[in-house]
Formats: structure tokens, sequence, C-alpha cells
């Protein structure tokens, strides 16, 4: 009975940790939300995906303005590759490799803390 109990215990923290993983809001999914954003030009969503020290004045619309049109020259973005995710307490280190719809690609690597639960993007 204890040992079945034990395993109920044990598949019941599995099953959570499982669906965290697949559907919470980790360090790569943030930026990926953020190259998606910058990329239909969604300020809101942008802020929103920045810490609060990232925040600092806003993302200003010249920025924005000036991001979004070289996604465009470059035919959008085809995929945004997580290259390597590590996660230290309530700080993450996200690499990636964006790849645009002309073929070409830019590499890079986005800093995260975790703010109110929600992992935000503190640089890139």
């Amino acid at each position: 009975m204890k040992r079945r109990h034990l395993l109920l215990i044990g598949l019941a923290i599995g099953g959570s940790l499982l669906l965290n993983g697949c559907f919470g809001s980790g360090p790569s999914k943030t930026v990926r939300q953020f190259f998606t954003a910058l990329e239909e030009g969604d300020s809101k969503k942008i802020n929103d995906l920045l810490s609060s020290s990232a925040q600092f004045g806003g993302v200003s619309s010249a920025i924005l303005s000036k991001a979004s049109a070289a996604i465009k020259a470059s035919g959008g973005i085809q995929e945004v590759k997580i290259n390597d995710e590590s996660v230290t307490g309530d700080s993450a280190r996200v690499t990636y490799t964006i790849k645009f719809k002309n073929g070409q690609q830019e590499d890079g690597t986005a800093q995260l803390v975790k703010e109110d639960r929600e992992w935000k993007i503190n640089s890139l």
C-alpha cells in the first residue's frame, strides 16, 4: 500500500513537471515570443516580454520601426532556433539563431531574469 502511494505521488509530480516543461513559459519560449512580436511590430507585447530594467523608458517607436524593417527586408523570420538554454536560479541565458526567409541568419544571446514568476528579457 505504501509503495503504491509513493508511486502515485511520483507520477503526479512527474506529470506536473512534464506539463510545466511543455506548456510553461520558459526562457526559450520568451525569446521566441519576443522575435515574433518584433516581426509583427507589436510594441505592447515587446514591452511585456522585457524586464523592468530593460523597459526603462519603453521601446521607442524608431527602434521598433528599424528592427521591423530589417526583418521585413530579410523576407521575415523563418525560424528562431534555440541553440542552448542555461538557467541558474532566477537568471537564464539563451543562445539562438534567427533564420530569415532570404537565407540569411543571425546568431545571438539573450539574458533573462524571472520577475513575478515570468521570464523576461534583460538584454540581447
